[in-house]
């Protein structure tokens, strides 16, 4: 579910901006994944590169570092769940962060409403704040 939401947000960035769209297909976002995602990548030379989590990003960083490319100055690089790998990685990863701590409300407003027994509510979308961290794998050092 999550990769669909953040795939539609993808693409709607791009078209408001009117950049072109690639994507790189994987089966799970572990940095195995990000690793040979990028690999694909690398023949298109992108200038920046959006994975759609930091595990996948962390892959990718190692890829465009091993392929003797540098991260911001060659290719650009960011994910998204702002894990604490990100922040020890070399160069640190610029991330979009989740509100945790609403995710984690509504989380538990939710499942204590279904525990007590309260009517249920017709599916719903419900949405918490991002914040962007950007650091040096964007940014520079």
């Amino acid at each position: 579910m999550f990769g669909i939401v953040r795939l539609a947000g993808y693409r709607q960035a791009l078209a408001a901006h009117g950049l072109p769209e690639t994507v790189a297909k994987v089966e799970r976002y572990r940095r195995r994944e990000g690793t040979a995602a990028m690999a694909a990548l690398l023949e298109r030379r992108p200038d920046a590169v959006f994975c759609f989590n930091d595990l996948l990003a962390l892959g990718a960083m190692r890829t465009i570092l091993s392929a003797g490319l540098r991260v911001p100055e060659d290719i650009a690089l960011a994910g998204l769940d702002d894990i604490e790998d990100g922040r020890y990685s070399t160069p640190t990863l610029t991330t979009l962060a989740p509100d945790k701590a609403e995710l984690a409300r509504i989380a538990v407003d939710l499942l204590k409403r279904r525990i007590d027994g309260r009517p249920g509510h017709p599916p719903q979308e419900t949405r918490a704040g991002y914040r962007l961290m950007a650091r040096e794998s964007t940014l520079g050092r």
